[in-house]
């Protein structure tokens, strides 16, 4: 009986844990996100612009990175690219609409 009532209790946990648990996933990809736009960052301003993207993803090894570094929550990698005026990161969260960050200036990156 007693291993009954911790079953239904942790059942109980983790409908009401669901949400907060996807909602924690979805700020550490923010905050996963930020440390790649930060080492993004250094990398132009070191280099005068940005890495091109490897297969889509980020070059984690040329911007001093761990592969860790570079996956969402849900550990695929983001998907990275380059426009005329920046970069973007996106991930999608299951069950979610994409999630997306990016960069921009007046100047095409490539050129500094």
């Amino acid at each position: 009986m007693a291993v009954l009532a911790i079953g239904l209790a942790a059942i109980a946990w983790l409908r009401v844990s669901g949400p907060e648990l996807a909602l924690e996933r979805v700020y550490q990809a923010g905050v996963r996100a930020q440390r790649v736009a930060t080492a993004l960052s250094l990398y132009q301003t070191r280099h005068g612009a940005l890495p091109e993207p490897e297969q889509g993803t980020v070059p984690w090894r040329l911007i001093g990175l761990a592969p860790q570094d570079i996956a969402d929550p849900w550990g695929r990698p983001f998907v990275y690219g380059l426009s005329a005026c920046g970069w973007t990161l996106s991930s999608t969260a299951p069950d979610k609409e994409p999630l997306r960050w990016s960069a921009a200036s007046c100047q095409d990156p490539r050129q500094g």
